[in-house]
């Protein structure tokens, strides 16, 4: 069947649309419809996602915290509707990449990566395609380079692919210098 589109009057233009992505939760299916989510954002303009994957309870899908949600969601319509010079989104990954036993994978525009926590960087996994199964990696920040991360794959004979945040209840703390956390992904390597 054909899409219709419907025209308010007196309103032109995408209208903006924020959503939040699913937090963390014990359902197994939660870190595909993570993902999906984060790809939503590319399907047209004026789409925002506040991430909320460090808000989660393992048992609960009401979690108690809720007003970060709606920082985060004001961030998105401060930033993306009315111009105010914000950070609003967590790191979104953009292209992970093979070189001599690490795995680059580049974050963008995003500035101070680091370890919510202040210790090392959980929740990045690569899958070993000669064994089929995806392997915890080190992932550390690149010295100088504030919006990629390294993944030592050394160990590993056929890296294939890289994937965080992968669990239904995930403890990964990748965030911005804002504090804003990275969306769980799946990305092919090249």
């Amino acid at each position: 069947p054909a899409m219709t589109t419907t025209v308010i009057p007196g309103l032109t233009g995408n209208l903006p649309f924020y959503y939040v992505q699913l937090s963390s939760l014990n359902r197994t299916s939660w870190p595909i419809f993570r993902d999906s989510q984060r790809r939503l954002l590319s399907a047209r303009p004026g789409l925002g996602m506040a991430v909320t994957s460090d808000l989660g309870d393992p048992t609960d899908v009401h979690y108690k915290n809720k007003k970060p949600v709606g920082e985060r969601l004001a961030l998105q319509a401060l930033a993306k509707h009315y111009g105010h010079p914000v950070v609003a989104d967590g790191p979104l990954a953009q292209d992970a990449v093979l070189v001599d036993g690490f795995v680059l994978v580049d974050f963008g525009t995003q500035k101070g990566l680091h370890a919510s926590d202040g210790t090392r960087l959980v929740g990045f996994e690569v899958l070993d395609a000669a064994d089929g199964y995806y392997h915890p990696v080190e992932a550390q920040v690149v010295p100088g380079v504030s919006d990629l991360i390294r993944l030592d794959v050394s160990a590993l004979r056929e890296p294939a692919s890289v994937r965080y945040a992968w669990q239904p209840y995930t403890r990964a703390n990748l965030v911005n210098g804002a504090g804003l956390p990275a969306s769980t992904f799946l990305l092919p390597l090249r």
